[in-house]
Order: structure tokens, then sequence, then C-alpha cells
């Protein structure tokens, strides 16, 4: 995955202006143009475009303000209209224009920019308080200090220079020079002080004797003017060409738009009063088109240059493929699941995120043998569904509740099937018991009802014959046509497929179950906790991109092992799916008997023997897994005890019809459970179909002692010896299959001429059948190869009766 590269999210600045760069010298040639509005679609290519003229012509100074603003839907509709308000937008334009502005540009501003100063700034200004508090001392105490050096002994002074400078200070050209220094410290340290006032205002009154002066006045400004006076000042000395609003549509707020076309009125009006007449302040407003539903941005603006978006759904497919050109990936990706995930997107900051988050999980889950489409599909729905993305890994959220409910959508759909079912089997069964052989014969049966039931031609037929023309009329009908025998054959064949549909439904993915009739309402899904609390996950549901997350999980990029392409795959981790099963087991609610596991082998780890003897455990892939492995007897032995102690023999026919392991599973069963065969057949729980089979793989590969053991009360012998169809084939090598036969003492009452040579000729040489005509017949005919015809006379028929 090397081989693929990452894609910016920010814009670029190699756009092809073409006409547009006609149209922004358009716009700067013109002074009267000042309002600009850039319009197109989110993510349309309106900042690149900006970026590229900006890189073209780097002598126009810009000032970006970006006022990107998001939703948060935890956020009552009284915050949101805090945060949307103008004076919050006006304070987020301000913060961010101060900050782009240099501070020695705007020395009078009010507002408090925090800048770093260098440390020798306040070192000297540290040492200038000190020397002047030392001098003014000095001065102050000059006649003390002049005695003191007087009166000092000599011997005092250890160095000559310090003597020297000591007797300076206390002349008179010392002090002199202490009361300058002291002048000058003075003089700087008020210069500074007036600046900061003159700039900042800060001192705005004094005290006297308890009467409050306003110094500086300023009587013509009230709070508002001074706002604007400062935004104004802010806005002509930022020394730039233009200012650019970037998503200050996405407020939907238009009084600002009102506010910041004054100020700009305002700031070109005091531009051209003083000396720089010929400077303009031009405003670009990135926008949507739709930000003015009326024909007023046309007399909002001096001039709208629209942008052909770069990215749409026509040609988004386009782009994709362009990100995934030359990669190793390119040939795994399903150009079908790509053109309908395109069909979805037409940002294109989201596409390229979607690529570059797939280029990382790719290259971190390689190892795996991983599906890219059903990666990329995650990906996708992690980029636009991000909160239920994060809730999934918590198993919470819309598309948990999805796959979760599979069972529910199950029995709906077994539910429909059952219906169907009824309805074909209720056709099939009124046209056999219909006695009308046409339609004409019917129209005859009701002219005559309606005769009996009016009695003369001009009164109305009675209630009894209008309710049979309306209900069973019809129905009579319907049986006539599906007499037919092309119809009935067709009947048939739709009531085995579904019957066959309902057998496989339980082991169905979510993408099998959805159809265009359960489709709303398996989307339109509502879970409630304990607490009766409902989420209706409405927030998903009204997403624009809802279609797109139906399309995924519809058409199965989104799927039961969506948990595989989430997380960094572990040996001996569990899945998903095994995680349900195993918490199913633990929550004492049983799963389907089909319920796929990944890892058999990690799922029995995490069981113990006991846990063998509840009901949930019953499942063929956990069966399948325990009939192939050698060190789980103690496992195999309590699911044993369960089948015989509970009687689970939708368990044991359902595995049998449906496992390819009906060797292992036979031998074992037969082994655990001797009586099995015995109860089934007495108890006609299970169908004649069922005991057939079983009976025949038990002989053909099961021991004599067991076989000995299941006829302990002869009617595993008996029903044998009623099967005339035992002998037609047998994997089991013939002698074999005669010596359990010879034990088991089985006398075949009837034997299918179709039978096996082998078989039928070890039967006949040992005694295996019952002497009556019908075998006599079947027996002269294949051992001594008389002539059917021959057997078939009266006489020779008289004798073998």
């Amino acid at each position: 995955m090397s081989d693929l590269r990452f894609q910016k999210l920010t814009p670029t600045s190699n756009v092809d202006l073409n006409a547009y760069e006609e149209g922004f010298e358009f716009i700067f040639s013109n002074d009267d143009i000042r309002n600009i509005a850039v319009s197109g679609p989110y993510s349309s290519g309106k900042s690149s475009l900006l970026e590229s003229y900006k890189k073209k012509h780097p002598q126009k100074t810009f000032i970006h303000i970006s006022l990107a603003h998001f939703t948060n839907e935890n956020k009552d509709n009284e915050e949101k209209e805090i945060e949307d308000s103008e004076t919050v937008i006006e304070g987020k334009i301000l913060n961010q224009l101060i900050q782009q502005i240099p501070i020695e540009n705007i020395p009078q501003s009010n507002f408090r920019i925090k800048r770093t100063t260098g440390t020798n700034y306040n070192g000297y200004w540290a040492m200038g308080i000190v020397a002047f508090i030392g001098m003014l001392l000095f001065v102050l105490n000059y006649g003390k200090y002049c005695t003191w050096i007087n009166e000092m002994n000599s011997a005092v002074w250890n160095y000559e220079w310090l003597r020297k400078f000591m007797f300076f200070l206390a002349s008179p050209f010392g002090w002199v020079l202490s009361v300058l220094c002291i002048v000058v410290i003075a003089c700087l340290g008020l210069y500074n002080l007036l600046n900061i006032q003159t700039n900042k205002n800060i001192f705005k009154k004094i005290s006297v004797q308890g009467n409050e002066i306003e110094i500086f006045e300023d009587s013509q400004n009230s709070y508002f003017d001074k706002y604007l006076n400062e935004v104004l000042y802010l806005f002509e000395n930022s020394k730039a060409d233009v200012i650019v609003f970037e998503d200050i549509d996405r407020f939907e707020n238009v009084q600002i738009f009102e506010r910041l076309r004054e100020i700009n009125m305002l700031t070109n009006c005091r531009l051209q009063q003083h000396e720089e007449e010929e400077k303009v302040l031009r405003f670009f407003y990135l926008l949507k088109d739709d930000i003015f539903i009326t024909k007023d941005r046309a007399k909002f603006f001096d001039y709208i240059l629209p942008v052909v978006p770069v990215l749409d759904s026509s040609n988004s497919y386009n782009k994709i493929k362009e990100f995934f050109v030359g990669s190793t990936v390119e040939e795994k990706l399903n150009d079908r699941f790509l053109k309908g995930l395109a069909l979805y997107i037409d940002d294109i900051r989201v596409l390229k995120n979607i690529y570059n988050e797939f280029v990382i999980y790719y290259e971190r889950l390689k190892k795996i043998d991983l599906d890219p489409n059903r990666m990329l599909a995650l990906v996708t729905y992690k980029n636009l569904f991000p909160r239920d993305f994060a809730d999934l890994q918590l198993n919470k959220g819309f598309v948990h509740a999805i796959f979760s409910n599979k069972e529910k959508f199950c029995c709906k759909e077994i539910e429909r099937i059952n219906n169907e079912i009824q309805e074909l089997e209720e056709r099939i069964k009124n046209s056999e018991d219909e006695l009308s052989i046409s339609s004409q014969e019917l129209d005859d049966i009701r002219e005559a009802k309606y005769k009996r039931a009016c009695g003369n031609f001009y009164s109305n037929p009675d209630e009894s014959f209008t309710k049979w023309q309306k209900e069973q009329l019809p129905i009579r009908k319907q049986a006539v046509e599906d007499r037919a025998i092309d119809t009935q054959q067709l009947l048939e064949k739709q009531l085995k497929e579904l019957k066959k549909q309902k057998k496989r439904i339980s082991g169905w993915s979510i993408s099998q179950i959805i159809n265009r009739d359960n489709i709303d309402m398996i989307f339109q899904i509502t879970t409630t906790n304990e607490l009766g609390d409902v989420t209706d996950y409405n927030q998903i549901k009204k997403s624009e991109y809802f279609n797109l997350l139906k399309y995924l999980i519809r058409n199965g990029y989104i799927d039961e092992s969506y948990s595989d392409y989430m997380t960094y795959f572990y040996e001996n981790s569990l899945t998903l799916n095994d995680k349900t099963f195993l918490r199913s087991v633990n929550d004492k609610k049983a799963k389907e008997y089909s319920y796929n596991l990944d890892s058999p082998l990690l799922v029995v780890s995490n069981l113990i023997p006991e846990d063998f003897l509840q009901e949930e455990t019953l499942n063929f892939d956990l069966l399948e897994y325990l009939l192939g492995s050698e060190n789980n007897k103690e496992y195999l032995g309590n699911l044993a005890i369960q089948l015989q102690e509970k009687m689970q023999l939708e368990f044991i026919s359902q595995y049998f019809a449906l496992n390819e392991k009906r060797v292992e599973f036979v031998r074992w069963l037969n082994k655990q459970w001797t009586g099995f065969f015995s109860y089934a057949y007495k108890g006609r729980k299970l169908s004649k179909e069922f005991l057939f089979l079983y009976s025949l793989y038990s002989v053909a590969y099961c021991s004599i002692d067991v076989l000995t053991e299941m006829n302990e009360e002869q009617v595993f012998s008996y029903f044998i010896s009623n099967q005339e169809d035992f002998l037609i084939d047998s994997d089991c090598a013939t002698d074999q299959m005669i010596d359990k036969l010879i034990d088991l003492d089985i006398k075949f009452e009837t034997i299918n001429p179709q039978s096996n040579t082998s078989l039928l000729t070890g039967v006949y040489e040992n005694n295996l059948y019952v002497i009556n005509a019908t075998n006599i017949r079947l027996f002269l005919s294949f051992a001594y190869q008389i002539d059917e015809k021959i057997i078939q006379r009266p006489e020779i028929s008289e004798r073998c009766s």
C-alpha cells in the first residue's frame, strides 16, 4: 500500500483560473466594487480559487477570517441561538482580525493583545526605577551625605577608585548630575505613561477629596460608538486590500452581512479622508448559493463571482478512481460498488478524507484477508456518521441496532413465508377439491344460483348469494385455473422453493433478509432500554447520507463481519459474532441453531462443560467442531445428556439434514443415546424420510455392538424389515452390511427390484427375507433368470401365493 498517495484537505493553489481571472481583474479595476460574493455549493472549490489567485498576485494583501461553524446536536435551541447571535459572530470576526494585524499598526486599539515582550525591556525599566529612587534619596539627603563622607577615616578606603567616586558625588557637580538624571528618567517614564494613556485610555477618572473627575473625556462617544469606532480603526489600519470572510453563511444570520456592508462603507470613507485616497478595502464573502432566498443578494453585493463545482455525484466516480490509479488495491475494488458509492458523495473534502482513512486502515489491517470493498464501505460510514461509528464500537447506535435485531427480522420474514406457504397450500387443496371442470361451468352455476336467489327477474338477490359471489366464486375460479398441469407444477415448485427458503433463512445475512417489502420496516427501527426510554435515531434518518447507509447495508458492504474491519486482529481474539453467541449463553437467550460462529475453537475455550447442559449451546458449528476434536469428550457427553433429557429432536433432525458430518454425528449419537431411534419411531416425532436415512447411516457406519444395543426392543430391525428401498444403495462394503443385517435378524417384507445386486445376492443367500409371493417372484426372476412373463402366468402366480 506504500504506493498510495495521501490527499490534502486544505485548499489547493493550482486551479486553472481561466475566466475567473478576468472576473477578478474586473473587480479590482473598479473602485466602487467593494462587497463581492464568491458563491457556490460547499466544497465547490471557492477557497482553492482564491488561493490560486493570491499565489498569482502576491502584491495584493489578503486577510482571511474563517468562521467555521458546526452544529452540536446535544445543545438546546437556546444555546444554539446564543452561539449564532450577531454579537458572537462580530466577536469572532474581531478576534481573528486583531490577531492578524501587526500590533505596531494599531497602537490606539483598546483591545488587549498579548505579545511576547523581551526580557531586556523589562530589565532596563527595573534598573531605571531603582536608579531613580536611589538618586532621589541622594539629592534629598545631600547634606547628610557630605558630612558623613568628610568624617569618615581614610583607612576605610581600601580602593582608590571607590574613594574618588564617593567624593565626586559629594561635590556640587555630582549633585547637579544626579538631578539631571532624575529629570531625564522622570521625563521618559511620563512620556511612556502618556503614550499608553493616549492609546489605551487606562486612567478614565481621578478622585479628589471624594469628587470624581473624568480625564481625557470624549463626550461624543456612546458605548456603541466606541465599539464601532474601534472596529473601523482596526479595518482602517489593517493595511489589507481584501478581507475574506469564509463560512460566514453557516451561521445562517443575514443581519451580519448588513453590518459588514456598513463597516465596509464607513472604513472606505475614512480611508478616503486620509492621505491614502486611492486605497480601497474590499470584502470577499465565500458563500453558498442559497444564503439569500430571493433576489436580495443581487441588491446586496456589488459583484457575484459564481464557482462551478469541481465535484458532484455525476463525476465523483472518476475522482475516486483517480485516487486509486496505479495502486495495488485498485484491481480489488469492485467497480460497481465504486459507482454506487459515487452516486451519494458530492463533497471533495469528504471524498479525500475517506480515501486517506482507507489508506491507513488498509495498511494496518492488511495482514488479515479482508475485503477492501467492505473496508472502504466502513470507512465511508465512519466519515459520514462518526458518532454512530463510535457507538458501534461500544455495541450501541443505529447500525448495531440493525444487526442485533437480525433474529427479529428473520422471524418476520419466516412469518411472511409461512403466509405464502399457507396460501399456496390452500390453492393446491382448492384445485384438488374443486369439482367444476371449467370457468364456464362455474358461470352456469352462478347463473342458476342467481335465478334461485332472485325468484324472479324483478327482485334483488339475497344476501347469501351476494356473499357467495364475492367470497367463494373467485376462489373456485382460481382453483379451476390452478388445475391446469402447468399451473399445478408451478405451484408445487413455488411451494417447494418457499419451504427450502424457510429452512435457510435463519442462516441468512442481514443483506439477504432485506427486500422491497421490509426495507422500510428494518431501517425505521427504534430501540427501548430497560427504563423504557425510546431511541428513534432521527438524526441519522434525517441525514442526507442516510440513503447511502441503506445502500451499504442492503448490498452487504457493511455486514455482520464489521468488527473485523474496525480494530487490529490478534490471535485468540473473538469476533462480534462469537461474542454475541457467548453473551446469549450467559444471558440464557438461545440463538437459532444455524447461528454462524467464526471460530468455534475460541468459543469452546470460553465455555465450561456445564454450559453444554443448557439449550443455548445447541449450535451446528459448535457441534461440528466438537465432533472433529478429540479433546472435548466431556463437552460432548454433557451435550448428549441434554439431547436425551430434553428430547431435542428438532435440533437432531435439522443437524442431520443440513450438516455434512452425518457419519460422525450418527456414530456419536447412537453410542451416547442408544434408545434414540426407538423413541423417535414409537413417538412418531420425526418424519419417515429422516428415520429411513438415519437407519441406513446407522447400519452402514456403526459397529455391530452399537447396532445390537440400539435393537434391544427389536424396533430397529422391525423398521428396517419394512423398508423395501433399504438395499438400493449403500456406501458400506457388502460383506459388512450383510453381516450386520444377519446379526439384527432382518427379514425384509418386500424388496425393491432395483436394489443393489451384491446386497440382493447376500439377502437371498442368507435368507434375509420373508417368504411371500412378492419376494418369491422377485428371486425367481433375480436368482434363476425366469422371465417375468412366465412368472405372471396364472398357474405360476397361484403357486407362489
